[in-house]
């Protein structure tokens, strides 16, 4: 007996509305069923932790990502509704939407609001001098680039925004684009104000970034290179004035001893301040089966914070403001050992420079892992995970009485994962996919209760199991 497919609510809503208006008029562009595509990605499961309670997430202090292998907590849903909507043979127009989810998969009914993540329209071919291109505006997830194995975005746009992509330009693919994201954030009005945390207001504070985008230069057989530079800065509002953050959010009238006590003036100036990201992405396909990529990046003032080059965010907090620059190196793969073997790694340094000012250490994070995966028959296979991660000076370890860091020390993970999978396929990417897993961590004395969340607080190391399904499609 045949089943019709199966469309969550949101999408219908959507797919109905879209219908409807394109059947209101025959001057709008028609889009039937057939021209419609559903896409989207998801994982969810169960774990729990050996100190009891439900199963926690490892991760290095300071770190910006993990090892997720059998490290994953939550529930989290992608679903993607797109199609063409227009094409007369020589050009063409789309739409593509996204909503995702995220609970922490804790009980039954979980209500969460869908968050808008794409909605963007892109025509091509309507350019005489270059139809190969393409224009686009709405939000989007643009050009990202990840590690799946630790599931970093080293380099990604998204949000809204607008730009033309894909120019030939013999040798290269030109694109450029204007993005932006805004955040929010609590000040005050005077200094007073800050140490009585008295009065408290929000603000929103809007970065803008120019990306500029080379890609599939070819440099060697079967090797491409991408070069993209992002600029960003503040787009502040005229009217605002001084910003005052209490940094530790503790009251100067307080009775503990020695309150931690520091304001920050942020002027309009310095909320205005712009960066820039620099990146060269080599891509050698063919390698050992496989493909094996380089990643060289640096960045300089509001381009420096974390979240610039893995969010696309800016400083998505105003702590984005204390550093000054960043440098990144990593390496990354998956290769086949043999018929039944395949080996998926990475290694990467990076470090995090901080302005004098702010009484911080500059961060190097150091991390290496591999993931060798043995295919027992064509849906069945064991992997596992190996991953260390070292961020040096990450841990405030003492403060002065104004509650600047006073002495640092380093955070070192190790984690490991043993999983027995069932997939739709003999493949490193085949998915959907339902794998048992148990997983070890253990850490250094200076992480203790900074890692693994309340149950392992007063310990050094831990383990977790349990089921989880992934899919994408």
């Amino acid at each position: 007996m045949s089943r019709k497919p199966f469309i969550p609510k949101p999408l219908c809503y959507l797919c109905s509305t879209l219908l409807l208006a394109s059947a209101s008029t025959t001057s709008m562009a028609t889009i039937t069923g057939e021209d419609l595509k559903f896409t989207g990605y998801a994982r969810s499961g169960i774990g729990n932790s050996n100190e009891g309670g439900k199963q926690q997430a490892f991760k290095a202090v300071g770190a910006p990502t993990k090892y997720r292998l059998g490290n994953e907590t939550e529930t989290f849903v992608e679903l993607g509704l797109g199609g063409e909507a227009f094409n007369d043979g020589t050009a063409s127009w789309e739409f593509k939407s996204l909503v995702a989810y995220s609970v922490d998969q804790a009980t039954d009914w979980e209500a969460t609001k869908p968050a808008l993540r794409e909605f963007y329209m892109r025509g091509t071919g309507v350019f005489g001098f270059a139809p190969e291109a393409s224009i686009w505006a709405g939000k989007r997830y643009y050009k990202r680039h990840d590690i799946h194995m630790i599931d970093y975005y080293y380099l990604t746009m998204q949000g809204p925004g607008a730009g033309i992509e894909n120019i030939d330009l013999g040798g290269a693919r030109f694109s450029a684009a204007w993005m932006r994201n805004t955040q929010t954030y609590k000040y005050y009005s005077t200094a007073s104000d800050a140490a009585e945390l008295k009065d408290p207001k929000e603000r929103d504070i809007s970065y803008d970034v120019i990306d500029l985008r080379l890609e599939d230069i070819e440099l060697n057989q079967n090797g491409k290179l991408t070069a993209a530079l992002q600029w960003g800065t503040g787009n502040v509002s005229d009217g605002i004035k001084d910003s005052w953050i209490n940094t530790y959010g503790v009251k100067q009238s307080s009775k503990i001893a020695n309150p931690k006590v520091e304001q920050k003036n942020y002027k309009k100036k310095d909320l205005e301040d712009d960066g820039f990201l620099f990146s060269l992405i080599h891509t050698q396909s063919d390698f050992l089966g496989g493909f094996n990529q380089l990643i060289l990046q640096h960045a300089k003032d509001a381009g420096s914070a974390w979240g610039f080059g893995t969010s696309g965010l800016g400083y998505a907090s105003l702590d984005a403001l204390e550093t000054d620059k960043l440098t990144r190196v990593m390496d990354t793969g998956v290769v086949a050992l043999g018929e039944n073997v395949e080996l998926n790694y990475v290694v990467g340094w990076s470090k995090l420079g901080y302005i004098k000012k702010t009484g911080k250490k500059d961060q190097t994070w150091i991390t290496a892992g591999m993931r060798p995966v043995y295919f027992w028959n064509n849906y069945m296979s064991t992997a596992l995970d190996v991953g260390y991660d070292m961020v040096k000076d990450s841990i405030i370890t003492e403060t002065a009485t104004d509650g600047k860091p006073k002495t640092f020390a380093d955070s070192k993970l190790t984690k490991v994962t043993l999983a027995q999978q069932w997939s739709a396929g003999r493949n490193y990417w085949a998915r959907p996919q339902i794998r048992l897993f148990a997983t070890y961590a253990k850490w250094n004395k200076e992480s203790k209760g900074k890692i693994g969340g309340a149950p392992f607080d007063k310990e050094t190391s831990g383990w977790t199991y349990g089921v989880q399904g992934e899919i994408w499609w």
